[in-house]
Order: structure tokens, then sequence, then C-alpha cells
């Protein structure tokens, strides 16, 4: 099967970043919904975090696609990399506020060419109801900003003309801001307090936010003014982490499977309609397994190589899929899964760490692979937001599994569980730091896991998979 030309066609042309698939049907057709989509289905202002890759672009834009379907409501995806008519809003030799009223001139730029969108196809016979509405609108909400450039947002007039124009047309407005974390940090949260005051006094309004948390400022503290931007829990809350939902070790069957589907869908999507099922008899994502790869055991190390990154599961398996066809294999094998995953990470991951990363990423290593046998440790939480942290898991080759673990024998400290990214051991195979550790499942019992349950370690997953217990300090980190 992996000599097949079209086939070998549409593994090529998957799309590796949902903004640039422009086919909405192929979008949403390659969607598999983990139980995220029914908590974002709802009237609540809402933010969205997860790494990048982990897919917040392709739900919004499912997410809108599904909004769109009901005639109430007017949807308004927001792209912030495409945001900047000026360079202004990133000079930062522009003043502050006039840095923040370029860039809200362009999201309101955006909201009024999609409400005008939505007018304009509403089937209202007096056109010139439409027309007038398109006119006031206009004025409110482009005029009022470029008068008051050099001075302020008339913010009372913006929410009084879209009060008026959302309940004249009984249309709810839902905002779907997307990559706010592309935003400079000194202006978020100037951003979130223009939002704030704009539009959450508004029923008929809605925002969802898709960011990366640890790249994102919504609030600031002020001693007498109290927060500027959004009080998170009161303003907007935190929906969720989509991190959180692919974590394989909590529920390894459910992210399989998902996963599978996730892989047949998008290589489907490429193909002529019904070519699987003529060709190949392959009409479900455990057919398409069963043939794409040796076992199924195959297929859950390419999960676990992933870490619960879409988009690592999708390049990790291109990368495969031609290395076994290049030795003329049928099917994916255990060899091609780490190939694939060392060179990923190689050319991916840690080719985006600097010298100070890199230093400290191997110190780590060395540390826990190395020295202690093992591929999780322990961090006392009081370090999550450590700067190194925060950056090593941002490049993905660090990964959250647990956070506030409390252990036994330190009752009054609390400590999040990371795992070192399964590149990171597959990097060391066949070097002189090779450490005599196997992280295969189950290709038989050459390659099992031990499975060892001592007092030094702890069991958090649902899968019972044993870690060895490894406490670092912050002293690693320098």
């Amino acid at each position: 099967m992996l000599q097949d030309e079209l086939l070998i066609k549409s593994v090529s042309r998957i799309r590796l970043r949902s903004e640039r698939q422009q086919d909405m049907q192929k979008l949403v057709g390659t969607f598999v919904d983990v139980g995220i989509l029914p908590q974002l289905d709802n009237f609540n202002n809402q933010i969205i975090n997860g790494r990048r890759g982990t897919g917040k672009t392709h739900i919004l834009r499912v997410l809108s696609s599904r909004l769109s379907e009901e005639k109430c409501n007017a949807v308004v995806y927001i792209d912030a990399r495409t945001l900047g008519s000026t360079s202004q809003f990133s000079d930062y030799d522009v003043p502050l506020k006039y840095r923040c009223f370029s860039l809200f001139k362009d999201i309101l730029a955006e909201i009024q060419k999609g409400l005008c969108d939505y007018i304009v196809n509403e089937p209202i016979k007096e056109k010139e109801v439409n027309s007038q509405a398109l006119f006031e609108l206009s004025k409110v909400m482009i005029e009022p900003v470029e008068r008051h450039v050099h001075n302020n947002i008339v913010f009372p007039d913006l929410h009084l003309s879209l009060k008026y124009l959302l309940e004249k047309f009984k249309v709810t407005l839902y905002i779907l801001m997307d990559e706010w974390s592309s935003l400079p940090r000194d202006i978020q949260p100037y951003l979130a307090e223009f939002f704030k005051r704009s539009f959450f006094a508004n029923s008929q309004i809605v925002v969802k936010i898709a960011s990366l948390e640890y790249r994102s400022n919504f609030g600031i503290v002020q001693e007498s003014r109290g927060i500027l931007g959004f009080e998170i829990g009161s303003d907007i809350s935190t929906a969720l982490d989509i991190d959180n939902y692919y974590v394989y070790d909590r529920n390894p069957q459910k992210i399989t499977d998902a996963f599978a589907n996730m892989l047949y869908k998008h290589v489907r999507s490429e193909l002529p309609d019904q070519y699987m099922e003529s060709h190949h008899k392959i009409s479900s994502s455990s057919n398409f397994i069963s043939v794409i790869f040796t076992n199924k055991n195959i297929l859950e190390e390419l999960v676990r190589a992933s870490e619960g990154v879409a988009r690592d599961l999708i390049n990790i398996f291109s990368i495969a899929f031609f290395d076994a066809g290049r030795r003329s294999r049928n099917n994916i094998d255990k060899k091609a899964i780490l190939e694939a995953a060392r060179q990923w990470f190689e050319q991916d991951k840690s080719q985006n760490l600097d010298e100070k990363l890199q230093k400290i990423l191997e110190k780590i290593v060395g540390e826990v692979i190395g020295h202690r046998r093992a591929r999780s440790f322990l961090l006392p939480r009081v370090l999550e937001k450590h700067d190194v942290i925060q950056r090593l898991f941002d490049s993905r080759v660090l990964h959250l599994m647990q956070r506030g673990y409390a252990d036994k024998d330190n009752p009054g400290v609390r400590y999040n569980i990371y795992t070192l990214d399964y590149g990171t051991y597959v990097d060391l195979i066949n070097t002189s730091k090779q450490p005599d550790l196997q992280l295969s499942l189950d290709f038989g019992e050459e390659f099992k896991l031990e499975n060892e349950y001592s007092e030094d370690r702890v069991v958090p997953f649902d899968d019972k998979r044993s870690i060895r217990k490894v406490i670092l300090t912050d002293s690693i980190l320098k």
C-alpha cells in the first residue's frame, strides 16, 4: 500500500497548519473531537490555551463553521498575525497608547467587515434599512477611532452602536480571536481592556480567544485602580487547556483511537471519493491502521512519539511513511517511527533552542534519562513559571503530565510532573550516551518496558505506567 502513487501524493499534500487549508469542508471533515467543541459552543467569553500544534486554530475554525450554520449568528474570525495595517502597533518607538489604538482600529475593521457581510446577506425586503445600518456601523466603528486616535476611543458610543445594530437584526456576534500570543506582550493587557469595555457588557457579543498560556498577558494589577485588562474567572474564563486532552498516559486507548481517526481522515481527505474503499477495501480508521502499520503497537508508538501534539503526529507520520516506502516496506514499522521521531526532534524542536536552553536540556536529559534511567520527573510547582521551564515547554521538548501532585514524603510541597520529549531519548540511540532503558511499549520481550513498582516510584497516570521518583530543583535550570 505504501507504493500506491495516489496515497503517496495524498500524504505529501496533508496541510500541516489549519490556516493553510482554505477548503472549509475538508477542514471540518478532518476534525476529530475528544470533547473540546461542546465546551466552546456556548454564550460565555472564554480563553482556550494550548501549545503550538495542538489544534487551536482548527478548533476555532470548526467552531466558526458550526456557529455560522445558525442564521442568528454573525461570526468574525480574526488571526492576530494578520493585523497591522500600519507598523505602529509593533514599533516600540511609538508611545504605547498610540500602538494600542492602531491595533484596535484594525480589529474593529475586521468586525465591521464581518457584520457588513452578515447584513448584506440578511434577507430583509427594505434595502434602505440595510444601507442605513451599514452607514451607522461605519460611522461609529471607524470614524471615532480615527478622530480620537491621538486622544481616546469613545467606548460608550461604540457599545451603544453595536447594541442597537445587534438588537435590530436579532443577531449574536461571535468574535473568535486566534493567535493572541503573537501580539506584543506589553500591548496585550491594554487590548484586553479595550475588549472588556467595548464588548463584554453586551450579552449579544461573545468573545473566544486562543492563546499560548505562558506567552499571554491578559491583565495588570494596579494598586489603586484594580485590574487593567481581564480578570480571569470574572470577566472571562479559561475554558480549557487543549494539552490536557491529549496526554497519552491518562487514557491511552482513547488518545490512540482519536489520533488514528485523525490520520485516517487527513489522508482520506486528499484522495478521490471512495478511493480507499474501492482500491484497498478500507472503510474505517481501524482498517486503515491495520493496513498502513505493521501492527497496532507501532501506531501506539507513533502516538507516544507525538506527545499529544497533533501537528507533531502528522509530521512524524509523514516522515515515517516515506522512510518505510524508501526501504520498500509494505507497512510502517518500528524502525520508521524511531527514525522519524529522531529526525523531527532534530529538525524542528532542537533547532529552536538557543545555546543556553540546549545546555540546560542536556543537563536534564543527563540527570533524568542518563543517571536515573527515567523519562519523567517532578518539579516544585513554584518553578512552573520559570523562564527556562516555560521556554522548554513551549518548544515541546518538555511535556506537562500533571499539575499539583502531592508527594507523601513532602506533604507541604506541590509538584508538577513533566516528561522529556520522546525524541530526547530516541536522539541518544546508537550514540555513546545511550542509556540502558527501553521506552517501547510491547514489541516483544526484548523491548518490553520495565514494570517494577517499588517505594521510590510514583504511579500518577491512568495506565499505571511507572516512573521513577526524580525530583529536580532550580539548580539544574541555571
